[in-house]
């Protein structure tokens, strides 16, 4: 394979590139370009070595950006926008360049821009791996970063945000989603953010779509310093009643067994008349109703332990049974209720005692819904799955898989609906 060349347009090459095209197809060499005003002329498709004149390249001011010059025959594509014979546009390190038309096998360039001399050791210093720059729920690099304490794990803030509402419903404290530490503490963190910058500037593959940022944004709740777990601890001290009071009240939660103010108590709270509490909105009767009456519309965030590849492919699944996700919960809960599943894992309090007409909460109901979902998938024949999701091997650790949760090439790669064959929790 032959080196891509370019030629200097009235600038004196220097001995150092300041910047290069890098093809995406590793079987062609990088372009250097060394001159500030430069003419690129390489091969423009995989199939043929016939070198073009195909455009200009005019450093700007500053390191970060240039200008490119269309002086091809034809458009070419400058992060997918056409740029006309002739035409120019401004690039930044990362734009994506094809010189050509779309889907015609034209090859692929990314620009990107050389640190100078006097900042390489400046950059060097703060220079990450992207896969260390990603948040554990979602699996992508951060958006808006926070920082939880102690254990300083990092997450976007939508997600963390997400997390801890859920975690407030359902618990005392408020949990690490990475480490499981009890978090005292979380803030947005400037000097991380920084570096996420720069790595999507760096890299614009790793950038989500808008819609996706717009999601995130919407469930961002962290704007300043935050303290966890003191205002809810005065309030559970205030409310919660005596072991008197609270054997002479009819109604209680199966699941914890005592009055609390926790989402699945509504039920007592409301037979002594508390509407509302502060550190959680406290359930009208109707989000507590029997199992048996309820509807799951959506598969459940928490299901296959908040793999959403794992997720999607239980989707596709359902669908190309011409069911629904409401069909197939009705159809496992008459199974629990028969006793035709083993509930040793099940994520609820007084597993051997529930009933398709047990009283729960939403969110129990959804733990209960993903663990049926659990034994939906991996009773299903592999013939039955489709093809990309049959084709792929069991992880060893099945469900109690760490890696899927922050490594989403892993968590894509191999099935974690499957029971582990290594560590501590194979049955």
């Amino acid at each position: 394979m032959t080196a891509e060349t370019g030629q200097s347009s009235g600038s004196k090459p220097s001995d150092d590139a300041w910047a290069k095209l890098v093809p995406l197809d590793t079987r062609f060499s990088d372009i250097e370009i060394r001159c500030s005003d430069m003419v690129i002329c390489s091969e423009i498709k995989q199939s043929s070595s016939e070198r073009h004149e195909w455009c200009r390249i005019t450093k700007n001011l500053g390191q970060g950006s240039a200008t490119i010059h269309n002086k091809s025959s034809d458009a070419i594509l400058v992060d997918e926008a056409i740029i006309p014979k002739d035409g120019s546009v401004d690039i930044l390190c990362g734009s994506e360049i094809v010189p050509g038309p779309e889907g015609q096998g034209y090859l692929h360039y990314r620009f990107t821009v050389m640190p100078a001399p006097e900042s390489s050791t400046q950059l060097l210093k703060i220079s990450i791996d992207p896969e260390n720059a990603k948040c554990s729920i979602c699996l992508n690099v951060w958006h808006d970063v926070v920082t939880a304490a102690p254990c300083l794990h990092n997450f976007c803030n939508g997600c963390f945000s997400e997390w801890m509402r859920r975690s407030e419903a359902k618990h005392q404290h408020v949990l690490c989603p990475q480490c499981r530490t009890t978090v005292q503490y979380v803030g947005r963190n400037h000097f991380l953010q920084n570096i996420q910058e720069d790595i999507l500037k760096a890299d614009t593959a790793l950038r989500r779509p808008a819609e996706d940022i717009a999601v995130l944004d919407s469930s961002a709740s962290i704007r300043s310093n935050l303290i966890i777990g003191s205002k809810r601890k005065r309030r559970l001290s205030t409310l919660s009643p005596t072991v008197e009071e609270r054997d002479s009240l009819p109604l209680r939660c199966p699941q914890c067994g005592m009055g609390c103010d926790r989402p699945f108590c509504g039920a007592y709270w409301s037979s002594v008349n508390v509407t509302q509490g502060e550190s959680a909105p406290v359930c009208s009767r109707e989000t507590f109703r029997p199992i048996s009456e309820r509807t799951a519309t959506s598969i459940p965030f928490i299901t296959h332990e908040m793999n959403r590849h794992e997720q999607d492919i239980t989707q596709r699944c359902i669908v190309q049974m011409g069911k629904t996700v409401q069909d197939v919960a009705a159809e496992w809960v008459r199974r629990f209720n028969d006793r035709e599943i083993d509930r040793s894992r099940m994520p609820l309090n007084h597993a051997e005692t529930i009933t398709a007409s047990t009283h729960v909460c939403n969110d129990c109901y959804e733990k209960l819904v993903g663990f049926l979902l659990y034994w939906f998938r991996i009773t299903l024949p592999r013939g039955n799955l489709p093809d990309d999701a049959a084709a792929r091997e069991d992880c060893w650790y099945g469900y109690a898989c760490r890696t899927q949760h922050h490594s989403e090439e892993h968590a894509r790669k191999r099935n974690h609906v499957c029971r582990p064959i290594r560590g501590n929790h194979h049955f």
